[in-house]
């Protein structure tokens, strides 16, 4: 169970199989016990353990330490401590980081805490390498284990749309076969925005309704805020006047009650894109300073990228470069945006002279390799960008040449 974590930490410190193996096996018995080929005797794991300076827990020690643990992602993810509580408290666990993965008894729980941890910090690149490790503890992972990894494999995008669609039919099997079901809200809303991203639109109602129903019984005001802009997103296209946006300012308001900045952060961007279809500028600008000191105040450290696309289009399409420069800088500045992200494209082509070479440049950028692995909000929004320049512009047989890459690209997501 264990060969996976021995291996990732001898890498991590940057050892040769040699430097860790000497007066403890040769190196070709550890090589085929990494492969899982061959098993080492308990003493030699044990060596192994103690090399990276794992010391032997009592039964007594590894139940609480577990206890911890799990108390930790269920205090987090039921919505009862903030981020910054929640770092607090890992932190001190972080320091037993190799002792906790190195027991066979601690090291899924464990493993799924700092990998929440390292997501919702936005170290991504560290959540990937943890989630990594899953793969060869999968099947010593109970039911609600198994939900959890399911979970973040979404959340971290590591899943191609087949094996996806998969994934997500696997963990509904298991949230309504679950024993602990007070994590279901949670869960169905992750559910539901990955179906969002797929365009599943009956699914997405389905698991968003599931999730809005738990938290209602258990009365819990932030996770219900959520889902609700979470099924505001999805009604935004529909909006024709402002009578409509009363819903998303009701879902503000209870969200500024609770001062959940993610909620609150929800709410502004929905009321944003809302007021960009009825073409209500100043509205636009207000709410975008309400949606910077969102940000700044609660220190949002994790954004949806296609919710940074779509204010990015709707500052675009609004000709409001100075507030997309704004958010360049905030964004950056809390390490939000990597540059190789879709939203660092935005802000590249803000600088730009002129709309219409705006527009050349994502029209460029839809014909990349690498744009068939955005999910397909942020594709959509792009193409709904070019698609209404060359419309508004009377450029047809440009805008039909857009349409029929976009029926392209529909073809990759749903045949």
């Amino acid at each position: 169970m264990l060969r996976s974590i021995i291996d990732f930490f001898r890498r991590e410190a940057g050892l040769s199989i040699l430097d860790l193996t000497t007066d403890i096996c040769s190196s070709s018995m550890y090589y085929f016990y990494i492969r899982g080929e061959k098993n080492l005797t308990t003493k030699k794991v044990q060596a192994l353990k103690e090399f990276f300076g794992s010391d032997q827990l009592t039964e007594e020690e590894i139940a609480q330490f577990n206890q911890e643990i799990l108390s930790l992602i269920d205090e987090f993810l039921g919505y009862r401590y903030t981020l910054e509580r929640f770092n607090n408290e890992v932190q001190y666990l972080l320091d037993y980081r190799k002792q906790a993965m190195l027991e066979e008894k601690l090291v899924i729980n464990y493993l799924i805490l700092i990998t929440y941890h390292a997501y919702y910090n936005h170290d991504f690149t560290l959540a990937h390498k943890y989630f990594d490790l899953f793969e060869s503890l999968m099947p010593y992972a109970d039911d609600m284990q198994q939900i959890h990894i399911y979970s973040l494999g979404i959340m971290l995008k590591a899943y191609d749309k087949k094996e996806m669609l998969k994934v997500l039919k696997e963990l509904d099997f298991l949230i309504q076969h679950a024993k602990d079901t007070h994590f279901n809200g949670h869960f169905y809303r992750i559910m539901g925005d990955a179906y969002y991203a797929l365009r599943k639109e009956k699914k997405i109602n389905q698991s968003y309704q599931q999730s809005l129903d738990i938290f209602q019984k258990q009365n819990n005001f932030v996770g219900m805020v959520r889902v609700l802009n979470a099924l505001a997103r999805v009604k935004l296209d529909n909006i024709e006047n402002t009578q409509d946006i009363d819903e998303l300012l009701d879902n503000y308001k209870k969200a500024t009650q609770l001062q959940d900045g993610y909620a609150i952060f929800g709410s502004i961007t929905n009321i944003i894109i809302a007021y960009s279809h009825l073409k209500e500028v100043d509205l636009i600008k207000t709410y975008f300073q309400s949606l910077i000191a969102c940000i700044i105040q609660h220190s949002i450290r994790i954004i949806d990228e296609s919710s940074l696309v779509y204010i990015g289009v709707v500052l675009l399409i609004n000709d409001l470069t100075e507030s997309l420069e704004t958010l360049e800088k905030i964004t950056q500045g809390m390490q939000l945006v990597g540059s190789d992200t879709i939203m660092a494209k935005f802000f590249r082509a803000a600088r730009l002279p002129d709309m219409n070479e705006r527009i050349k440049f994502f029209e460029k950028f839809i014909y990349e390799d690498n744009f068939r692995y955005c999910n397909f909000g942020i594709c959509q929004t792009i193409f709904s960008l070019i698609d209404s320049y060359y419309r508004d512009t009377h450029h047809y047989k440009k805008q039909a040449m857009i349409k029929d890459k976009f029926i392209t690209i529909l073809k990759e997501y749903f045949c």
